[in-house]
């Protein structure tokens, strides 16, 4: 019972919520200050760099354990999915 009440969240009031774009719309720029990896130090828009590629953006508000392995979740996901996603294109 006590994992039910720790994952539980009331339903929203306002109304129905999503999470990202609509399938097949475009994302806008987004420009920022690498801090790391072959950008660091330069302002890059991946949104541009990337294009129609398939791509993950997320944005972390601390660098704690819990966030690093948030990152390495994530970029095995991608990883996986972006092989997957090549090999359909071929």
């Amino acid at each position: 019972m006590l994992d039910f009440w720790a994952t539980w969240r009331p339903p929203c009031s306002i109304g129905s919520s999503s999470s990202g774009l609509p399938a097949g719309s475009l994302t806008e720029s987004i420009p920022v200050s690498d801090v790391t990896g072959p950008y660091k130090g330069e302002r890059v828009c991946y949104v541009c760099e990337f294009e129609t590629d398939p791509n993950v953006l997320a944005f972390f508000r601390d660098t704690s354990e819990e966030t690093r392995k948030l990152i390495v979740e994530l970029n095995r996901i991608y990883v996986k999915n972006s092989f997957a996603t090549s090999e359909l294109s071929q």
